[in-house]
């Protein structure tokens, strides 16, 4: 495990070290979720992506030229399980929608509606999990959703933010994501992990938009 002395005094390694998490989606923000998690100290992950690393997903990905043509999920448990000693769960392949999820945090880092409401539906079904957190993003702009599941007030909002894919704005291809956004949201859902730890008064919703860099969150 590495040295968590520098910030042990925000994030306490005896809460964070027994926490395990879910994440859905190895893109632009769950390849840089998993990595921020490591480096807080979460010692053990299950990542689900059945994509290979492309070229073009270099520029805002957690991924580098040695790693294109590994499947996603690999590339993350090698590199981050030889950096920071934490246990990766590699699972190459699609999540499925009945899925019996086992870890603590499901975190939603997937790209379209219809993938994020299966997982939020697995994760109601699942007895384990209690947190739920859902990232999007576009190029500049992005969202950051936290769920309490013994908080019916938190359930209630996520519901209202779902709908179908067909009302999702539609970007350019030269404008769906940047790296300083995937890792703004990113940093978010690991902030709001921590306050959940710690038990911090928490923003159940967080709206980043990196054109007007404002920060509007919901608490």
């Amino acid at each position: 495990m590495i040295n968590l002395d520098r910030q042990s005094g925000i994030i306490p390694t005896e809460l964070i070290k027994n926490i395990s998490i879910a994440i859905v989606g190895a893109g632009a923000i769950g390849s840089h979720t998993a990595e921020i998690l490591c480096k807080m100290g979460i010692q053990k992950l299950r990542i689900y992506d059945f994509d290979t690393v492309e070229e073009h997903n270099l520029a805002n990905q957690g991924y580098y030229l040695h790693e294109i043509g590994y499947k996603k999920c690999e590339a993350l448990r090698e590199r981050l399980s030889l950096g920071t000693g934490a246990e990766i769960i590699a699972e190459c392949r699609k999540f499925e929608k009945d899925e019996e999820i086992k870890e603590d945090y499901v975190i939603s880092a997937v790209d379209n509606m219809s993938s994020r409401s299966d997982i939020w539906k697995s994760f109601f079904r699942s007895d384990n999990p209690r947190y739920f957190l859902d990232g999007r993003m576009g190029a500049r702009e992005g969202s950051a959703y936290f769920v309490d599941k013994t908080q019916p007030s938190t359930i209630g909002r996520y519901n209202k933010s779902l709908f179908p894919d067909n009302e999702a704005v539609q970007l350019p291809c030269t404008e769906k994501s940047t790296i300083f956004c995937a890792y703004g949201i990113s940093s978010i859902i690991g902030a709001l992990i921590a306050k959940s730890i710690t038990g911090d008064e928490m923003n159940y919703s967080v709206d980043l938009d990196l054109t007007n860099l404002h920060v509007n969150r919901v608490v």
